[in-house]
Order: C-alpha cells, then sequence, then structure tokens
C-alpha cells in the first residue's frame, strides 16, 4: 500500500505500468518514482480519468480520505482480475473471490445459473462470480464508490473495430500499425541491461525480438 504523503491519497496495486517514462514527463515527478506513487499523482491529476493515461497489466484501487471516494480500475486486457462487494458496509476488493470468505461481512449466496453456465463452458459474463453478492470488475473498466453510497461504473476504453472494408493493401493502414507496434514493444521492453527473449518460431515472437 502506497500513501501519498500531503494529500493522503492511498493506492493499492496488483500489476506494473509500462508508460513511466511518459508518466513521469506528463506528471512532472521524481524520475525513480514507483508505479503506484504515479497512479496518486495520476489520480490527483485527472481523477476517475486517469486509467484513460495508464498502460500496463493492472488491477488497483485508489482511496481518497477528503473526498471518502473509492475508485477501482482494471486494465484493457483484464490480466489481472479484481473482485469487490459494494453495500452498506462499504466497498471491499480483491484479487481472489476466495479471499473475502474470511472477512465475515455475511453469508455469500452461490449463484446456480452462473455455475451451471460455467459447468457447460457457456459463461461468458466478464462482470458476475459464482456468488451473487460478488462482482468482477470487468476489463477496460472503473468503478467509483462515493460517500453518499452511490456506486457507478463506467468502460474507459473501446477498440475500435470500425475500419473500412479494403482488399488492396493500403500504405497508411500499414504505417498505423507499425507505429502504434513500435510504440507498444519500446514501452514494454526498457533497455536497462542485457535481454533475452524466447521464441515459439511464430509472427508474434519473431516480431517482437526482430523489433
Amino acid at each position: 500500500i502506497y500513501q501519498h504523503s500531503e494529500s493522503g491519497v492511498a493506492v493499492v496495486l496488483w500489476g506494473l505500468l509500462d508508460n513511466c517514462p511518459a508518466l513521469i514527463t506528463q506528471l512532472a515527478s521524481d524520475s525513480h518514482a514507483s508505479d503506484d506513487e504515479l497512479i496518486a499523482l495520476a489520480w490527483l491529476q485527472w481523477g476517475e480519468l486517469c486509467p484513460e493515461h495508464l498502460v500496463g497489466d493492472f488491477a488497483l484501487t485508489v482511496a481518497s480520505p477528503k473526498t471518502g471516494t473509492v475508485f477501482l480500475a482494471r486494465d484493457v486486457m483484464g490480466v489481472k482480475p479484481l473482485f469487490y462487494r459494494a453495500d452498506a458496509d462499504g466497498v471491499f476488493f480483491a484479487n481472489s473471490a476466495a479471499a473475502f470468505k474470511p472477512l465475515k461481512l455475511g453469508a455469500l449466496t452461490p449463484d446456480r445459473d452462473w455455475m451451471a453456465r460455467f459447468l457447460l463452458e457457456v459463461s461468458y459474463s466478464h462482470g458476475a462470480t459464482a456468488y451473487r453478492e460478488l462482482k468482477k470488475l470487468p476489463p477496460a473498466h472503473c468503478l467509483t464508490a462515493n460517500a453518499d453510497g452511490r456506486v457507478r461504473l463506467r468502460r474507459y476504453h473501446q477498440f475500435r473495430d470500425d475500419a473500412a472494408f479494403e482488399t488492396r493493401r493500403d500504405v497508411r493502414y500499414l504505417e498505423a500499425y507499425r507505429s502504434v507496434w513500435r510504440e507498444a514493444v519500446a514501452c514494454r521492453m526498457p533497455a536497462t541491461g542485457p535481454m533475452g527473449t524466447e521464441n515459439s518460431g511464430g509472427l508474434d515472437s519473431g516480431s517482437v525480438t526482430a523489433e
């Protein structure tokens, strides 16, 4: 747990950020700032819009004592899970549904419909769990719980799939893809020392190594 000394904002992070250099510049932060410190500064700068500025694999919680706000966010791809329970007693969160049982928050009601769908391998819900009282924060979503008890779920990222149908090679698409690809590889492979790669012989790993 990290707590910002001036504001009292507390951050719980499971995961890592890949765009720390960009955040350090945008937030005028110390070059040695940790990931959770950067998240605290991002919250103070952008508030509920801070997930739009984060690149990485993460499940995070920000608590602001001055406003009584609790904020949860999960990475775009949903690499890190984040479970929560929001009721009259407050907002509780963990990276596993099993972690809620020792809290003694009351009985958990099995969701038999979810279980049946899971056993039939047709459980496609990104928010439901095996218990009705527990929810899973969907990928690319954030949740804000205010001091007055209001809870708001919001999707902060949407992948675009509206490209026009093309039957010929278009250099514009190729260059756009290449630019995003290079940025994605560069921010996840900082050249701070010797590095090695393990290749499967496929297109993905070979492209990363070549880049």
